[in-house]
């Protein structure tokens, strides 16, 4: 069975700034060490 855990607000705040300064989702996720599905782009 799979566990999941959400994004903290700080985690969801850095993601904007990356995405903000050109970062795709797969280097996002490297740097906030989850999974690259974790991080969504709208």
């Amino acid at each position: 069975m799979r566990t999941y855990k959400q994004l903290s607000q700080a985690q969801r705040y850095q993601i904007e700034i990356l995405k903000k300064a050109g970062k795709n989702q797969k280097e996002i996720a490297e740097l906030l060490c989850v999974s690259p599905g974790y991080i969504r782009f709208s």
